[in-house]
């Protein structure tokens, strides 16, 4: 099911009409987009090789790529001038038009490049060319035109006809094509005032809230109003009660929510060269990417960057700063020009992580007065070396500042989006969406007396929301079992296609619950739970560590901690149904119970791939430097 493409591979490609979809759809009993005004093809010239009536001309061969130019990644075609990309026999219908981005490589400019002209035509059955696009990228552009430039051409006037089309592109005005590195970004038709039937596979918005704790969320039992919005999302539709993150840091943690696996070992390595995700890994994206979904993604870069392998499936990668607001105007954006397709976004944002800051309006809706030690601090690496992180929280309201500032951040973030939902609805498609909410660790607040996350695995750290609601799903849903991120992508999947199965071999699906035909599974509800770390104590801030590697397992009530390797291990039972805050640690008993806990445990970690998944890469100076800003590798 999945298409794959080399580096080397000499990629014609072909775009494909509304009205073969349809065809294709109705030839398989496929249910077809409910009550939308308008639908997209989304199958991008990338998507179909060598598998149709096309021509290249010119000395340069086209390429199937992806491609970053400044920060946004897209899947498209590598046209290299002189060169006529030749499409042929392609239904219009009525009110199309064709989308798609242009743009040359950041090393082209900074080689030299004169500039590339870019151009279309078409051409009629049995008529004429007509040219509907030119622009030139030269050599004078400024910073705004040296990423990808999104173009909409009106076809309007071949409506009902069947055409050809060519993509060319030419060199500049020097008339030299060295480093004229040219690409054509995310091609494709778009049709409007389309009818469609009834009872298709509903959008996916999939938001992850970074660093977001569970008990800081009114619907978790947060007891300031932290989060109207996210509240009123699990009110109508399932909140799973306890969900347990795969790691206390982001990059595996994130990896797990999206392709419902376990991070290797290497991958679980805290480290300043973090693995990328291997290419051979399938993502959710890439299923739904592959089932003529369209695909973005909005992050807050660093860890969740397309360099470090989570672009995979993805049409649109893009990065324009940590924050949610920083990438909120792009994320509209999109959602105009895709809104009536079937699409996957997938939204990640840094607010709920240090440093916090938050808008003042936020914060003074949770604290009072700010202690004098806390003005002006935001828990920064800066206020870390300066000292005045360490003088805040040792004022007596220290913490209780710090704790507002995170409730702060919880609370700006939700009001975004809400914004995004809001204009979902005006789009007239929040119904046909289904949302989720989650996040891919929490925070320690001084719960066990550090500010961080990354070195343990108590639950302020490791106990992440996880809600879905839209069409199918019951309202006011608490499902109680057990559950890990390593669910989140087969639970999605039946809900997307009800007959899928082992597409996320190592998670579970617990659609069952949401759907309002709950079965009660003995085996799935004891089923455990694993969450790991590796720390590289060479990082300055990690050398004082007294155990490197930490595991836990969780099984109903009870969760085991084990810090070490070798004859150097250290063991911390739990047991929440007396101790739900994790404050009075034991060693496990010798009750069958503890013993077969601790097996499961140590089977578990014996197991543990060392390098499964894993790409080991440096890291770009963009993603260190980002890294850097957010606290990590200091």
């Amino acid at each position: 099911m999945r298409v794959r493409f080399s580096a080397t591979s000499i990629a014609c490609a072909v775009l494909v009409t509304l009205a073969q979809l349809w065809l294709a759809a109705a030839a398989s009993g496929e249910p077809r987009l409910r009550r939308f005004e308008r639908v997209e093809s989304v199958l991008a010239l990338t998507d179909r090789l060598a598998k149709a009536d096309q021509e290249l001309e010119g000395a340069h061969p086209a390429k199937s790529v992806r491609m970053t130019l400044r920060g946004t990644t897209l899947r498209g075609v590598f046209q290299h001038p002189a060169s006529r990309l030749l499409v042929r026999d392609v239904a219009i219908l009525a009110r199309t038009h064709l989308v798609f981005s242009i743009g040359l490589s950041d090393e082209a400019w900074a080689k030299g490049s004169d500039g590339v002209e870019f151009s279309v035509e078409v051409r009629p059955e049995g008529g004429k060319w007509h040219e509907v696009f030119k622009r030139e990228l030269g050599v004078d552009a400024d910073e705004a035109d040296r990423g990808w430039q999104d173009v909409e051409v009106s076809l309007h006037p071949f409506a009902g006809q069947r055409v050809d089309l060519v993509f060319e592109t030419m060199p500049g005005l020097r008339g030299s094509a060295g480093y004229d590195w040219a690409y054509w970004g995310e091609p494709r038709l778009v049709a409007s005032g389309v009818e469609v039937r009834d009872g298709s596979r509903p959008n996916l918005l999939l938001v992850s809230f970074d660093t977001l704790r569970a008990d800081y969320l009114g619907s978790y039992g947060h007891a300031a109003n932290t989060s109207p919005t996210i509240d009123a999302l699990a009110a109508r539709g399932a909140r799973f009660e306890r969900v347990v993150a795969q790691a206390p840091w982001t990059l595996p943690s994130h990896f797990s929510m999206l392709t419902g696996l376990y991070p290797d070992r290497e991958m679980l390595r805290y480290d300043e060269s973090p693995c990328a995700i291997s290419p051979t890994v399938q993502t959710l994206a890439e299923i739904l990417a592959d089932n003529r979904y369209s695909t973005a993604a909005f992050t807050g870069g660093g860890f969740v960057s397309s360099s470090l392998g989570f672009g995979q499936g993805f049409d649109r990668f893009e990065s324009h700063g940590r924050r949610f607001e920083d990438n909120l105007p792009a994320i509209h954006a999109w959602l105009e020009r895709h809104a009536g397709s079937r699409f996957f976004l997938f939204v990640h944002h840094f607010n709920v992580h240090r440093p916090y800051a938050a808008p003042d309006a936020h914060l003074s809706r949770f604290i009072d007065e700010v202690p004098t030690a806390c003005r002006g601090v935001v828990f920064s690496q800066a206020d870390l070396e300066a000292g005045r992180w360490q003088a805040c929280l040792r004022d007596p309201h220290g913490v209780d500042y710090l704790r507002a500032a995170y409730e702060a951040e919880i609370s700006n973030a939700d009001d975004l989006l809400s914004e995004l939902l809001t204009q979902l609805s005006d789009l007239g498609v929040l119904d046909d969406t289904l949302v989720v909410v989650t996040a891919d660790h929490g925070e320690e607040l001084m719960d066990h007396g550090s500010l961080d996350h990354v070195r343990t695995l108590y639950d302020e750290v490791i106990r992440v929301p996880l809600i879905i609601a839209g069409p199918g799903v019951e309202p006011g849903v608490r499902v109680p079992v057990l559950a890990g991120l390593t669910d989140v992508v087969p639970t999605l999947l039946e809900l997307l296609w009800p007959e899928a199965t082992g597409m996320a071999p190592e998670g579970r699906s617990h659609a069952d619950w949401l759907t309002g035909a709950a079965r009660v599974d003995a085996g799935r509800e004891n089923a455990p739970i694993f969450t790991a770390t590796e720390l590289d104590r060479k990082i300055p801030s990690l050398a004082a560590e007294p155990y490197a590697f930490k595991a836990a397992v969780v099984r109903g009530t009870r969760k085991l901690i084990r810090s070490g390797t070798g004859s150097d291990v250290s063991m911390e039972l739990f047991d929440h149904s007396r101790d739900p805050h994790e404050r009075q640690p034991s060693l496990p008993s010798r009750s069958a119970e503890d013993q077969a806990l601790k097996r499961t445990l140590e089977a578990w970690v014996k197991d543990l791939p060392r390098a499964r998944y894993c790409v080991p890469r440096e890291l770009e100076p963009e993603t260190r430097d980002q890294l850097e800003a957010l606290g990590y590798l200091n």
